[in-house]
């Protein structure tokens, strides 16, 4: 009878035991396991992150390395379609344009502003039209420095070359008529008091 008392004893024991492991998996190991587990989740998530902001970061490195290139171009960009009609700036460049290649710009006028639309951008366009005397030869770098030397934007819509006096060897008179653009904050349209006609320089 003692034998069996203690045998009941080993038993419940024994079953009290797995109780108690299944309560402490239960109640301790398995709740930490699963915190572990979102631990463990969460710094993988900072992990990416912290990748992701590095190669922000260095992004925004190589763009500040190259601000003074954008600069430039963005002066480029305003030279060439400025915001008002600019236009002693361009008789001014007009005239160096005639006095690096050796030719004379005269006659110089300019019309009334048109509304241009393209590109989801509101601009203007003034037509011009002057007149380039010098040597024949003179003309083709004349045109170079009109549409790749000087900054602003223009639009050669017409060229008529003429011989120039008689006497004079290969003295040439070039009639040019052309447009300039305007792209005015706001899309407004700029004074056409500023434009002035007729204009000569030399």
């Amino acid at each position: 009878m003692r034998a069996y008392a203690n045998r009941v004893w080993m038993l419940g024991g024994g079953i009290g035991a797995v109780v108690i492991i299944a309560l402490g998996w239960l109640f301790l190991v398995s709740p930490a396991g699963d915190e572990a587990q979102g631990y463990r989740q969460q710094i993988e998530l900072s992990e990416v992150r912290l990748i992701a902001l590095h190669k922000r970061l260095a992004e925004l490195k190589d763009q500040q390395a190259k601000l003074g290139t954008y600069q430039a171009e963005l002066k480029r960009y305003q030279q060439a379609l400025p915001a008002d009609t600019g236009i002693p700036a361009f008789l001014r460049q007009l005239e160096d344009a005639g006095d690096a290649v050796g030719a004379t710009v005269s006659n110089i006028n300019l019309g009334q502003p048109t509304p241009e639309t393209g590109a989801g951008l509101t601009a203007y366009s003034l037509p011009v039209t002057m007149t380039v005397d010098g040597g024949i030869g003179d003309m083709g770098p004349f045109l170079d420095q009109l549409q790749q030397v000087q900054p602003r934007a223009v639009l050669v819509q017409a060229a008529n070359l003429a011989a120039g006096e008689q006497g004079k060897g290969d003295a040439a008179t070039m009639t040019l008529t052309m447009k300039i653009f305007v792209a005015p904050a706001g899309g407004t349209k700029p004074a056409a008091g500023a434009t002035p006609a007729p204009t000569t320089t030399s």
